[in-house]
């Protein structure tokens, strides 16, 4: 059984994600939502909407990781990596992905100390793709550390 003292850190620590997913999608220019996912479970663990933006996004934990885990990736990154060295870790290469469509920019990371968890930022189609990474990568440490 859980006592008070446990639930009010439980409930604190789930406020400090929220806060930092919050401050990340606000950093990020022209950035509608912008979520933390868990990849073994595909489950989004904390998200933030822009005012108006719809928030279903329920595919986006199962898009994810089948990005950074499915059988694609691991045959592009073996392709790649017998090209350029041999690497005898499992260390994966791909920690960013970037998908483009006519309305949105999908910015997938994954967290550099948590190679379970990736966050997702997505923004409207007008955004500056340099801009936007660069304040999607500089704002992933404050989300990685809260998580």
């Amino acid at each position: 059984m859980i006592d008070a003292a446990q639930r009010d850190l439980d409930d604190s620590d789930a406020s400090l994600l929220d806060t930092a997913v919050r401050l990340a999608r606000q950093a990020i220019p022209d950035c509608v939502a912008y979520c933390v996912v868990d990849m073994p479970t595909t489950t989004m663990i904390s998200i933030a909407t822009a005012q108006g933006h719809p928030a279903s996004l329920d595919q986006l934990p199962d898009a994810t990781t089948y990005l950074f885990r499915g059988e694609d990736l691991r045959t592009v990154e073996s392709v790649l990596q017998g090209s350029r060295r041999d690497r005898s870790d499992n260390r994966r290469d791909f920690g960013e992905i970037v998908v483009l469509s006519e309305d949105f920019l999908h910015l997938f990371m994954r967290a550099p100390t948590r190679p379970d968890t990736a966050v997702v930022a997505v923004c409207r189609s007008s955004v500056n793709l340099g801009l936007a990474l660069a304040k999607a990568r500089s704002s992933l440490h404050g989300v990685e550390d809260a998580i």
